[in-house]
């Protein structure tokens, strides 16, 4: 995925393979077989394993939300909401406005609109709160992957976001993170956009972990 093992390149032998890793030849050749079906890598037989140039990234997609457990995507979601806000507050510092991607417009709307919903239905608040994390995700130029991969994460956890709604929307300091979050990405203040969605990641994260235990 790095670039790091270039398309052509061959792997070391199976048994090799599992001494690096300190683990079993088995264990090694489910991960290759895995690998082969993703497409990243082909194997010779006779002649070795061999990186190659996946076509796309849609087997991995559908690999990836048939064996995360929730708990990693979870974390995935924690991430990118991280991520994208410190991006597109440095995009919003370092281009002019005439630049600035037609979401941006939205973020303040539905930033609002998330803590006008607390007191709704739960379905309703984590609409306003996914449309809250997409539209700062759709900001990001250049990362057209990126909402719909979060799409993915999110159908995957809906059920258990459902769950934890009524707990996310009274707590009053991750809404009000949320809003300050809004205004940091807005006036183009990284560092205080990073240490923001930080707080709002980590705060979601924990109400997650106190339902799953």
């Amino acid at each position: 995925m790095t670039g790091d093992l270039r398309p052509g390149r061959r792997l070391p032998p199976i048994r090799t393979l599992a001494r690096l890793f300190a683990v079993s030849v088995p264990t090694i050749e489910s991960a290759v077989q895995a690998l082969v079906a993703l497409g990243f890598v082909r194997v010779s037989h006779g002649v070795g394993i061999f990186v190659a140039e996946p076509k796309d990234h849609t087997a991995l997609l559908r690999y990836v939300w048939r064996t995360a457990s929730i708990h990693e995507l979870a974390l995935v979601r924690a991430a990118i909401d991280e991520r994208a806000a410190a991006v597109v507050a440095t995009q919003i510092a370092s281009q002019p406005p005439i630049h600035m991607p037609r979401t941006l417009s939205d973020i303040g709307f539905f930033a609002h609109e998330r803590s006008i919903q607390r007191s709704g239905h739960p379905e309703t608040f984590l609409e306003a709160d996914v449309r809250f994390h997409l539209t700062v995700l759709a900001s990001m130029r250049g990362v057209e992957i990126g909402p719909a991969l979060y799409e993915g994460v999110l159908k995957r956890l809906q059920q258990i976001l459902l769950t934890v709604a009524d707990l996310q929307a009274s707590d009053a300091e991750l809404d009000a993170s949320h809003l300050r979050l809004t205004s940091a990405i807005l006036d183009g203040e990284v560092g205080r956009a990073a240490r923001l969605a930080r707080s709002v990641a980590n705060g979601e994260l924990r109400s997650l972990r106190a339902t799953l235990g």
